[in-house]
């Protein structure tokens, strides 16, 4: 008789839920490292522009021109601002996250802690029924090789 578990279209639920959990972390997670990716691009262009202004500052430029950098210096500031608010908010959103996949993690692990200690109790019965036909076996054996003397 092979094992057989009752509860093992619960552990493969409990299994799936998981991995969804774990996906929805992983996206989460890609979505952080490209918003931090995103504010270092945003740092190396304002280093550029503050550097490209000062050089155009000392050779000498139009109001209009210095106008319109320092707009785009501040747009560009903007653009940090937001960026720094929706990093804040994914943080949120990972530690939800990360709770979210242990709890559901927590759930697989007692349906699978419960499977495996049922195997161990099957493979325990399996042995000592296995060593109860040896034994049995070596009575009748025993047996006839008596009578058999």
């Amino acid at each position: 008789m092979s094992f057989h578990f009752p509860l093992q279209p619960v552990f493969r639920l409990r299994h799936s839920l998981e991995e969804r959990e774990r996906l929805r972390l992983a996206m989460i997670i890609a979505c952080l490292n490209q918003v931090n990716q995103l504010i270092e691009k945003l740092d190396q262009e304002k280093l550029r522009v503050a550097s490209a202004l000062e050089e155009r500052l000392k050779s000498g430029m139009a109001a209009g021109e210095l106008h319109f950098e320092l707009a785009r210096k501040a747009a560009l500031e903007q653009q940090k601002k937001g960026l720094r608010q929706q990093l804040a908010k994914l943080e949120e959103q990972r530690a939800v996250q990360e709770q979210a996949f242990r709890e559901a993690q927590r759930k697989r692990k007692i349906v699978e802690n419960l499977r495996d200690l049922k195997l161990e109790i099957y493979r325990q019965e399996e042995a000592r029924r296995e060593q109860q036909r040896v034994d049995d076996l070596f009575g009748l054996r025993h047996g006839q090789l008596a009578k058999q003397s």
